[in-house]
């Protein structure tokens, strides 16, 4: 009787295919994960972009702010609860329409407000607060300054993901996939 001494050539065929599609089935999955979580995020924001315009049009003081907290991007309503889109989102905003002078929400806050009378966007603002007596306070980012375009994604480096085109004269606004 002869002694088994190694693997037949059959049985590291075998093993190497069965490795290579589970690797295979490991990196789809990866590469997966991002573009979903900046799907979601982009619909989180165009939604809520939706209920803020609706709010400021039933009633006078509504905005949005989009800001990192604690290395997370956080959404902060007039009304509601905080929305966190997870650490893996990155989102960036430009006042110029071909996107040109794209600023990244990290340190640089975005607020956004609607006329009550049309529905339009305000000029941009940089921050919300309140005063003493519950008013709101606005932190102007200039005279006839108006974000246009924020891009969501999944990527730091900007990378595809979605783009979300404000028209600040009517106040509508349209999300389309890079």
């Amino acid at each position: 009787m002869r002694k088994n001494k190694g693997y037949s050539l059959i049985e590291l065929v075998v093993v190497i295919s069965i490795m290579a599609v589970v690797g295979t089935g490991i990196i789809s999955l990866a590469y997966s994960q991002g573009p979903w979580k900046s799907r979601r995020a982009a619909t989180t924001v165009f939604n809520l972009l939706q209920q803020t315009r609706s709010e400021a049009l039933a009633k006078s003081d509504a905005w949005v702010k989009l800001s990192y907290e604690d290395g997370e991007c956080v959404l902060t309503s007039s009304f509601g609860k905080d929305r966190k889109l997870g650490k893996r989102i990155y989102i960036s905003y430009a006042t110029k329409s071909d996107g040109s002078d794209m600023v990244d929400l990290d340190g640089n806050p975005l607020v956004l407000t609607f006329s009550r009378g049309t529905g339009a966007f305000q000029t941009m603002k940089t921050a919300v607060s309140y005063d003493a007596s519950g008013k709101v306070l606005y932190t102007e980012a200039g005279t006839d300054v108006y974000c246009r375009i924020i891009h969501v994604s999944g990527s730091k480096s900007g990378g595809k993901g979605y783009t979300i085109t404000l028209h600040p004269v009517t106040g509508k606004f349209e999300c389309e996939k890079d």
